[in-house]
């Protein structure tokens, strides 16, 4: 079955031979997969089965399908928060799109704006 890949799709076998350079120069055998080949290979997922690249790449057919089917992250949402509205105990918690997460509960109301700011920041 012949498989038309897109400029930015890598083909099956281009990725294949990079796994096999990154296998054969690791240091340790249970060494994490770089997260520039798990792209590569979920990428293919657009084109090829993913049964079909988890085997022919040696992957974890659940793993890759995790990443093949995960979705971007959502566009940076705000919400306006009315202090004086808050229980006697709160929680918020914001993401940055770098990771970073900032997590706050209580039962007093600190400066949350001046907080969030500086974390956001």
């Amino acid at each position: 079955m012949n498989h038309i890949t897109t400029n930015h799709t890598p083909t099956i076998e281009s990725v294949q031979e990079q796994f096999e350079v990154w296998r054969s120069k690791r240091a340790k055998k249970r060494e994490p997969i770089p997260t520039h080949l798990w792209h590569q290979a979920a990428e293919l997922c657009r084109v090829y089965s993913i049964s079909r690249v988890s085997r022919q790449l040696r992957l974890s057919y659940s793993e890759l399908k995790l990443r093949a089917l995960d979705k971007p992250s959502p566009a940076v949402q705000f919400m306006e928060i009315d202090v004086n509205a808050l229980s006697d105990r709160w929680q918020i918690e914001c993401r940055r799109p770098d990771g970073g997460q900032l997590l706050m509960s209580g039962s007093t109301l600190p400066a949350i704006e001046a907080i969030v700011k500086a974390f956001i920041s």
